[in-house]
């Protein structure tokens, strides 16, 4: 699919319906905007726009890494927009081409956020004096912004963990909390590229001539920032949770031998007792004694109660 808006050098926005109807020498400037492309349309427009054949791609299964080339007539990005599914980070890539008059996108899923920006754009008169890079800072900022319901889902989710409000096992509380280190991973595979995408934006020589502009993605790189930090934060603070959970599993396991261990040390000497008078010898005296089952029972329990007694005096017990 393909949609095509502009402004003219009129100050009109209006929609053109196919590349042939583009005159770049009427527009201030004309974004392109391709919705899973076929290969005759991706070539038509590389042959129309002198695009750089080598940054577009025809493989819709493969997402590359966050970038920016810059070519003779044009600068290339790659972004990346994130969702969640099932517990799984969900990666679409948005790719743009920026001239001096024409932009283009290119993404191979449907994006509400190109949607958005279509109807801002049709909606305020700021467009007037807009650049290609105006349009594209608008996209950049509210794709970095998107990924702050993310990462803020995911630490309530880490204070659920932590706090245990659910009153989940502890086994399952552990598989969700490697899901969540998974998840910050790959968070993190997106949000430093973006952030080192944006710093070279700052320190190259892309047409930022006016100070707002510059300011605008300062600010689009101070949230990468936070985000970066806040990505790891999480994921120091799910090492934390596992670093003490495995404590307290073997605080417990301790907890649970000591019993073990007090309670066999408390029968060995009775099982030997028994295990002596288990033994069938014609010729052993207690045997025939009238109340030798009492008298052993009793010394049994003796035994049993005085170990007992001595390992609470030895701090055994907690």
């Amino acid at each position: 699919m393909i949609r095509i808006i502009g402004m003219t050098t009129e100050n009109k926005l209006e929609t053109v319906h196919s590349f042939q109807e583009v005159n770049v020498d009427m527009w201030k400037w004309i974004w392109i905007d391709l919705e899973n492309p076929s290969i005759n349309e991706t070539e038509t427009l590389m042959n129309t726009f002198h695009l750089p054949r080598m940054s577009v791609k025809h493989d819709v299964a493969s997402v590359r890494r966050p970038k920016v080339e810059h070519f003779t007539a044009y600068d290339f990005y790659i972004t990346h927009i994130l969702g969640v599914q099932n517990n799984e980070l969900i990666k679409y890539e948005l790719d743009f081409f920026i001239g001096e008059k024409v932009f283009v996108t290119i993404h191979y899923e449907p994006l509400e956020m190109i949607n958005d920006a279509k109807t801002f754009i049709h909606e305020t008169r700021e467009v007037d004096n807009w650049t290609t890079y105006d349009i594209f800072l608008h996209l950049l900022t509210n794709i970095v912004d998107s990924y702050y319901p993310l990462i803020e889902k995911v630490e309530d989710i880490l204070e659920t963990i932590e706090d245990n409000t659910s009153n989940k096992k502890m086994n399952r509380l552990m598989v969700e909390l490697f899901d969540i280190r998974k998840l910050l991973l790959h968070m993190s595979y997106t949000i430093i590229p973006m952030k080192d995408m944006v710093q070279h934006i700052l320190y190259s020589d892309i047409p930022l001539s006016k100070t707002y502009k510059r300011n605008n993605f300062t600010h689009v790189h101070d949230h990468l920032l936070k985000l970066t930090e806040m990505v790891t934060t999480n994921r120091e603070m799910t090492a934390d949770i596992r670093d003490n959970y495995l404590s307290l599993n073997s605080y417990e396991t301790n907890n649970l031998m000591t019993v073990l261990t007090i309670v066999a040390s408390i029968f060995t000497p009775l099982t030997f007792i028994s295990g002596v008078y288990g033994m069938n010898f014609d010729h052993m005296p207690e045997l025939h004694w009238k109340n030798g089952y009492y008298i052993v029972l009793i010394i049994m329990i003796l035994i049993a109660t005085g170990m007992f007694i001595w390992f609470k005096r030895k701090g055994w017990f907690k």
